[in-house]
């Protein structure tokens, strides 16, 4: 999942000289999901990610287990986004940070796929050094 958006995404951030580092803690079990769904989540945050990460920054995608789920994260060193916007960037129709685009429904629906396949999403994200989107899924 995560070597695919990689190849998916490697001329967009190369295009802003990002570097692009993923990140697998075995062993990884496997998980029974609609890989087209994650392929549509995982293609919105690296899409996010690329667009408020300035040119030369860093994108890290990792995979780790923890007891009964797989922790799948997309973290940038990008602008961040401000606490007080950060309890609403599930919702739709909502967009943060100074680069707008598209209608603001992308992260509603990631974190409606990743909750159709039993998981929860989240965020971590300090402003001015970057964001982490995180889906928890069940093994």
């Amino acid at each position: 999942l995560l070597e695919r958006v990689e190849r998916r995404f490697a001329e967009p951030a190369a295009h802003k000289q990002i570097e692009l580092i993923t990140e697998l803690e075995p062993p990884l079990p496997r998980i029974q999901a609609d890989i087209a769904q994650l392929d549509r989540v995982l293609d919105n945050l690296l899409n996010n990610a690329i667009r408020h990460t300035a040119n030369g920054g860093r994108i890290r995608l990792h995979a780790r287990r923890h007891a009964e789920r797989v922790i799948i994260s997309v973290e940038d060193n990008g602008e961040g986004i401000a606490y007080g916007q950060q309890g609403r960037i599930f919702e739709p129709f909502v967009q943060v940070g100074r680069k707008k685009g598209g209608a603001g429904l992308g992260l509603a629906l990631c974190k409606e796929i990743v909750q159709l396949h039993g998981g929860r999403m989240g965020v971590f994200s300090r402003p001015g050094q970057g964001t982490q989107f995180y889906m928890a899924l069940p093994v």
